[in-house]
């Protein structure tokens, strides 16, 4: 009988220690993403290489652009790391001093020769008070992404930005789908996009594409521009300002 008791004793205890809990893992080391950066600037200084630029001025808080349809305001620079059929990252922050919604505002595109505000490899605009834009012949604030059916109702549902408040603006691109954060917070996805190839040859910064000449310029400023060639996390976003 004293032989049965210690058996199960001795059973008891190797279940109880083949059933301890095991410890968690620890985290996998985050991504280091900067072999993907492609291209970043502050935007601080004149300092860009081979740029246009006309009527920006230069400060610690960015490029300040002062833009009319008689007196345009933009950056232009030769870019050809990326297309609109390959992932990619954009960021930056910008505000703008006006609170007048009716007319857009270019933020950051990437351009062609023959890019307009509604057919261009990337335009990140600022409409209705709104982050919005264009991929190839995708607009994102139209119905069915068809400028010529007017904006969707999924546009009006997006919240409205403030005047001279700083924002921070990143945008995934992968596989035919968008998406935009502001601050950080998931602010709009499309998918189902037309991904018809198109190379960029230019970032244009404060103004939109038409054609040969520039339009819809920013009031406001622009600064910590980077361009990846992949894709972001959120924790990733936060972990890289």
């Amino acid at each position: 009988m004293k032989k049965i008791i210690l058996l199960f004793i001795i059973s008891t205890a190797a279940i109880s220690c083949s059933t301890k809990p095991k410890k968690p893992q620890k985290n996998s080391e985050p991504r280091d993403i900067s072999p993907h950066v492609v291209y970043e600037n502050e935007l601080s200084t004149n300092n860009i290489d081979n740029a246009i630029i006309e009527n920006v001025e230069f400060d610690a808080f960015g490029a300040s652009f002062y833009g009319t349809e008689q007196d345009p305001s933009y950056i232009k620079i030769p870019f050809s790391a990326l297309n609109n059929n390959q992932s990619f990252n954009i960021s930056f922050d910008f505000l703008t001093t006006t609170d007048d919604g009716s007319v857009a505002q270019g933020l950051v595109s990437l351009i062609d020769d023959f890019s307009s505000p509604t057919n261009a490899p990337l335009i990140i605009s600022y409409t209705g008070r709104r982050v919005s834009g264009a991929i190839g012949r995708n607009v994102l604030w139209a119905q069915e992404y068809d400028y010529k059916k007017g904006m969707s109702s999924r546009y009006y549902d997006l919240f409205q930005l403030d005047s001279n408040t700083l924002y921070n603006v990143s945008l995934n691109y992968d596989a035919g789908e968008t998406s935009f954060y502001v601050n950080n917070e998931l602010y709009a996805t499309f998918q189902g996009l037309d991904s018809s190839p198109m190379q960029a040859k230019y970032i244009l910064l404060g103004a939109l594409p038409s054609h040969d000449s520039y339009t819809y310029f920013l009031n406001g400023q622009i600064s910590n521009l980077r361009i990846l060639n992949t894709t972001l996390t959120i924790a990733e976003m936060n972990s890289n300002p």
